[in-house]
């Protein structure tokens, strides 16, 4: 066995130095992200602008009384009111979907409204109806796994005194 030279230790110590400031300066959001290839990065953002598509046009359509929405909000018992309130939270939501500094907390958002979604549609109509919803989620809470830093920022800029 052979001891260590001095340009061995040397080099050795500042490499160990290094990656023990590395892992203390980094922030529990990424130490927890990987960095995404550029095609992952396509595909996330594709979901993103899909999604966000979907809940804007289902906002404007509940907000524009279309489609026959009165009449379904009606039978889940929320009324115009409740129809107005989910069309203002999915045409606020498909929007923040679309700024990256608003996209986490937006997906994070959408993952309770769509629970709720599922859980009306089962009650009133049965296990078809609860299909779209149940897309929808599964679509958010793939954006708010992967949008999740952004909402930490977010929250850690608003937290700042």
């Amino acid at each position: 066995m052979t001891a260590p030279t001095p340009d061995t230790a040397t080099t050795t110590t500042a490499a160990a130095t290094s990656a023990t400031a590395t892992r203390a300066n980094a922030t529990p959001s990424t130490l927890g992200s990987p960095p995404r290839s550029r095609k992952a990065n396509v595909a996330l953002w594709t979901l993103q602008i899909v999604t966000a598509l979907l809940f804007v046009n289902g906002g404007v359509l509940k907000l524009g009384g279309l489609a026959g929405s009165p009449e379904a909000f009606a039978e889940l018992g929320l009324g115009l009111p409740g129809m107005y309130l989910v069309g203002m939270a999915e045409l606020a939501g498909g929007i923040g979907l679309l700024v990256p500094r608003l996209a986490g907390l937006a997906a994070l958002c959408f993952v309770p409204m769509m629970a709720g979604a599922i859980v009306l549609e089962l009650a009133v109509h049965g296990p078809v109806m609860a299909v779209p919803p149940l897309g929808a989620l599964i679509f958010v809470a793939i954006l708010a796994r992967f949008r999740r830093d952004s909402a930490l920022r977010l929250l850690r800029a608003v937290r700042r005194p």
